[in-house]
């Protein structure tokens, strides 16, 4: 009778070598198909070797967004339907949460969808190639992660809504904070191309600040919902009002300006030519800006009206913490 358990223990400890096996032939066999992805429009193709054997289905799966977030029509695409793609992609993260067992199976889908994302953060922080060319598509990938993550946090504080009306608001706040993001996103990129002009080191600061932007903006996010939802809650670095930061980051562009002007005016002829496209969509974008940021500052003072009073001076100060925070990223170009 007793050699029945040992008998169970050995047919376990069989079945479980198998698995593991198995496992290790799965992986091995997404690594060999990762490490002959020639298309060089993928994630694969840019991602180092290191990080695809480490965690080959991790990069199949962030290759998925990272293919769409880099579609060309992408800044194109409405915001309902950029939002049924993240929660459909959100599903995809969830179920690769649950088979890696990345933590207990209580929490939200939302936080387990940003769980993955935050290990996607460090796997690919293995990756330590500090070249031009390496840190360009280091932002790249991170560039794309992060927008998802923007849309998560969007999704986690709409889960807080009481009434059709906050969910309303709080949809025409995001839809508003996209038009500003891409404008500064387009400012960001002009003073880069001429200020840095003929240097490789334009492409890693078109890239890094895009990032910045994106994470500026979450990280306000974080803050709204851990103020709303009474979790631990640290108070803001920048006690600024909202007008305060908007006319320190209009001060910061136009600054950057006049000194792209200068540079342009020391360049060759030739270059000059090349380079009017790109100043002439900075000035556009910058005459374009006061309008934008007022009605993203309008959407963000229509949420805070929702919270308590408290609440709702906090969350002004949050409007006007981002905007120095892209002020910061926008003095970073110099």
């Amino acid at each position: 009778m007793r050699k029945f358990p040992l008998i169970l223990l050995f047919i376990l400890i069989v079945i479980g070598c198998s698995n593991q096996s198995n496992q290790s032939l799965e992986d091995q066999t997404l690594v060999n198909q990762l490490m002959a992805d020639s298309d060089s429009e993928g994630l694969p193709f840019w991602t180092a070797d290191t990080i695809k054997k480490t965690n080959p289905e991790l990069v199949l799966l962030l290759d998925t967004l990272y293919r769409y977030v880099r579609r060309e029509d992408y800044p194109s695409i409405n915001l309902s339907e950029k939002r049924e793609w993240m929660e459909n992609y959100r599903n995809k993260l969830g179920g690769y949460y649950n088979r890696k067992h990345l933590g207990p199976d209580s929490v939200s889908l939302l936080d387990k969808a940003n769980l993955v994302i935050l290990t996607a953060d460090r796997l690919w922080a293995l990756d330590n190639n500090e070249s031009t060319m390496g840190m360009v598509v280091n932002d790249g990938s991170t560039y794309t992660r992060r927008q998802f993550q923007e849309f998560n946090y969007f999704e986690k504080l709409l889960s807080l809504s009481e009434s059709p009306e906050y969910t309303k608001a709080m949809e025409e706040e995001f839809a508003a904070w996209q038009d500003l993001q891409m404008i500064i996103e387009e400012i960001a990129f002009n003073l880069s191309s001429i200020l840095y002009h003929g240097g490789s080191i334009r492409g890693v600061m078109n890239g890094n600040s895009s990032s910045k932007i994106l994470m500026a903006h979450i990280n306000i996010y974080k803050r709204d919902y851990s103020l709303l939802t009474n979790f631990p809650y640290t108070s803001i670095d920048y006690g600024v009002i909202p007008e305060g930061g908007r006319d320190l980051l209009s001060f910061c562009i136009n600054g950057l300006i006049k000194e792209s002007e200068y540079y342009l005016s020391s360049y060759e002829p030739k270059d000059q030519e090349s380079l009017k496209s790109d100043y002439d969509a900075l000035i556009t974008a910058y005459k374009n800006l006061p309008g934008v940021i007022d009605n993203w500052i309008a959407k963000r003072k229509e949420v805070s009206s929702f919270a308590a009073d408290n609440q709702s001076n906090e969350l002004n100060l949050h409007t006007g913490e981002l905007l120095v925070r892209l002020s910061n990223v926008i003095s970073s170009l110099q």
